[in-house]
């Protein structure tokens, strides 16, 4: 099957693909944590179970895989659906193996940037999906990128913080989306990617400070502490699969 060039947006958009799958894997995890190495019994229960069932990364890849990708899997009928969930889940449980694998001697960092790339994933589903089911996948990534950031942080935001300004509410989250827009598209690793998300959340902060009032910023902070507790949360899950 002929493959096809990915624009600079969907470069992007598979780059804020594992920003979303981070956010949005914390937020279903459960109760949040406070420190890196605090992850909940729960999750180190679910972790444990899956090392014993031999493959400790399909459910959080099935997780990520929905997060980033349900809306589009919606549009795929019946039979086709699974079997094309099958391989994204496939190639998100590889992705956090190497990952898992990248602090011992097994570390094959080239082959974690080769699987962690847009035309990985793309030429693993070519192989198996027809070029009008290709074609969905494409349009999708380049149409996806700064609008499910706004999404996904927008809904979370109003959750959050209730009492923000409409006008604030918009400043805070476009704030967010720019900031973690920015971030270096060459890390692959999660738990570098978690840092730099941390570094950005920061940034936004100090830039918020200046910004809002002193009971506007404390309502705001409510939000900005959910999503580094959500970052947080996810590095311990990191660390307890590399134990």
């Amino acid at each position: 099957m002929p493959m096809l060039r990915l624009s600079r947006s969907s470069s992007l958009s598979i780059r804020v693909t594992s920003l979303l799958a981070l956010c949005s894997l914390s937020l279903s995890a459960g109760a949040q944590v406070e420190t890196s190495t605090n992850v909940p019994p729960g999750i180190r229960a679910l972790l444990e179970q899956q090392r014993q069932a031999g493959n400790p990364y399909e459910q959080m890849a099935r997780m990520q895989v929905s997060a980033r990708y349900g809306e589009l899997l919606a549009l795929y009928e019946g039979s086709r659906q699974g079997a094309i969930e099958a391989v994204m889940v496939e190639v998100f449980g590889r992705r956090m193996e190497l990952s898992a694998q990248m602090t011992g001697a097994g570390a094959n960092p080239a082959e974690l940037e080769r699987v962690s790339g847009a035309d990985y994933l793309r030429s693993q589903l070519a192989e198996s999906v027809s070029d009008e089911e290709l074609r969905l996948f494409d349009d999708f990534l380049q149409g996806t990128s700064e609008r499910q950031l706004r999404s996904t942080y927008g809904s979370q935001l109003e959750r959050a913080a209730p009492a923000l300004s409409a006008a604030d509410r918009d400043m805070v989250l476009e704030q967010m989306v720019q900031h973690m827009l920015l971030q270096r598209s060459d890390i692959t690793d999660p738990e570098e990617m978690i840092t730099q998300q941390l570094q950005s959340l920061m940034a936004v902060r100090t830039e918020l400070q200046t910004r809002l009032g002193a009971e506007q910023f404390g309502e705001a902070e409510k939000f900005l502490d959910q999503v580094q507790s959500n970052l947080y949360r996810n590095r311990g899950m990191y660390e307890a699969m590399e134990q």
